[in-house]
């Protein structure tokens, strides 16, 4: 069985109480909402954040800095190379070399295959991403035990 990089399957079985071991909090406000998500990202951080004056409709809200990725759209490849480089904790420069060190190949063959089902490039693109022949491509998704894309194809022109 491959690991599955977002481990959501052992949550979603279980009741929310049992996991989180707290109650549901009320938010009666955008703001207090906005206030609260700050606290819990200060406290996450370990350090504390200014004041802000939050406006009371969410429409007047601006986009913040740090938000959170857009998990309904595909991911940048450089983004999915260094998700494979922190997982074997490598940087994304390593896991784009050339070497055959046992350990780097591992994290390489991750990455060719996150990159093929998280985004809408074809097995010769993501070879090409990669300085590599599509069948490189083919092989790491056997390899790793995964050979269906997660999200659409582009539709030809």
């Amino acid at each position: 069985m491959v690991p599955s990089y977002i481990p959501l399957l052992a949550v979603q079985g279980r009741s929310h109480s049992l996991v989180y071991q707290s109650p549901a909090r009320q938010f009666s406000s955008t703001a207090d909402i906005v206030a609260s998500s700050r606290a819990v990202a200060a406290r996450l951080r370990g350090a504390t954040q200014k004041a802000v004056a939050v406006p009371d409709q969410m429409d007047e809200f601006p986009i913040l800095e740090n938000a959170p990725l857009n998990m309904l759209t595909p991911c940048s490849w450089r983004f999915l190379v260094r998700l494979a480089g922190l997982r074997k904790g490598l940087s994304a420069s390593e896991v784009m070399c050339r070497s055959r060190r046992p350990h780097i190949v591992a994290a390489r063959t991750d990455a060719l295959a996150l990159v093929y089902r998280h985004t809408q490039h074809s097995l010769p693109g993501v070879g090409q991403l990669f300085s590599l022949d599509h069948t490189t491509v083919i092989h790491a998704l056997h390899k790793t035990g995964s050979t269906s894309k997660l999200v659409e194809t582009r539709c030809p022109d």
